[in-house]
């Protein structure tokens, strides 16, 4: 069962009260989301992305000793 089909089956037993709940606290993280979208600046964005990119690299680059290193010690018998 997905997510989705878990919650809509919860809906179906939720009070008024609750359901009045669940509807201020999506409201809530709707206008958060709504937010954090307007405050994201394109060009932070991809620096952001460039610096992640970056040193995703560098670890990839680190680890292929390692990974060089283990073939080497399953190739010998």
């Amino acid at each position: 069962m997905t997510i989705r089909e878990r919650v809509e089956s919860e809906l179906a037993i939720l009070s008024d009260d609750e359901l009045g709940f669940l509807e201020s606290v999506i409201s809530f993280l709707q206008s958060k989301r709504n937010s954090i979208m307007k405050n994201l600046d394109e060009a932070k964005l991809k620096l952001l992305y460039a610096e992640t990119t970056e040193e995703d690299r560098r670890m990839a680059q680190e680890g292929m000793g390692d990974y060089s290193s283990d073939l080497k010690k399953e190739d010998k018998p």
